[in-house]
């Protein structure tokens, strides 16, 4: 596996291009109701926290590879994946004020899926030689 192809490496450059897509549409917000609450949440805090988780999983990627451990590459170009793209509708589709709930409960669905793939995949690593 070559580095331009590593799962670290994709994070850790997807990282730039959230946080610029933030800077350039800041202007959206993403607002929800919880209960008797409002919470408005701008873009650029949003894209702050994916970057942020973005840059974690590449971290984790990259302490798998140093330790040794063999990612099956499959799983974790799918865990990547998924989680940058149900992340960016989750930003596209949260500026919308029409969107159903069921809509948003699949994506995040979806998201959690991801992340169980990652830690099958982490786990059976380190099951193998």
């Amino acid at each position: 596996m070559s580095t331009s192809t590593s799962p670290h490496a994709v994070c850790w450059l997807s990282i730039p291009i959230i946080l610029l897509a933030g800077l350039l549409f800041k202007q959206h917000a993403i607002d929800f109701q919880l209960y008797d609450t409002y919470y408005v949440l701008g873009i650029i805090q949003y894209a702050g926290a994916v970057a942020i988780l973005i840059g974690f999983f590449g971290l984790i990627y990259w302490m798998m590879r140093k330790a040794g451990k063999k990612l099956n590459y499959s799983m974790s170009f799918l865990h990547i994946a998924i989680t940058i793209v149900t992340l960016t509708i989750i930003a596209l589709l949260a500026s919308n004020a029409n969107i159903a709930f069921q809509t948003f409960f699949a994506l995040l669905f979806t998201f959690a899926a991801a992340q169980i793939i990652f830690l099958v995949n982490v786990i059976l690593s380190f099951f193998r030689r």
